[in-house]
């Protein structure tokens, strides 16, 4: 999933971007949803470099790599899935 400013929200599927059926972030909304996610360190440590890396669990449900980021339009983030069984090497 990602997540910017100024377009709907983004899913990748089989490799391909695909813009959800969804209206365009606006950066107020944006803002609303990364920092929803973050403890207050995690929201110190963005305001302070720009940028932050991190891990988030979905009740149970899932795990996800998030990097959390600035830019020119606003924040964004993106959100990649945790798979629950590592693959082996072989």
């Amino acid at each position: 999933l990602h997540l910017n400013v100024g377009i709907p929200p983004v899913i990748r599927i089989n490799g391909k971007l695909i813009k959800m059926d969804l209206p365009e972030l606006t950066p107020e909304i944006t803002h609303e949803m990364v920092y929803s996610i973050l403890n207050e360190k995690q929201k110190s440590d963005f305001v302070k470099y720009g940028e932050l890396d991190l891990s988030y669990e979905l009740n149970n449900v899932a795990r996800f790599r998030i990097n959390v980021f600035r830019h020119r339009r606003g924040e964004g983030a993106a959100f990649r899935l945790i798979p629950e069984k590592i693959k082996t090497l072989s």
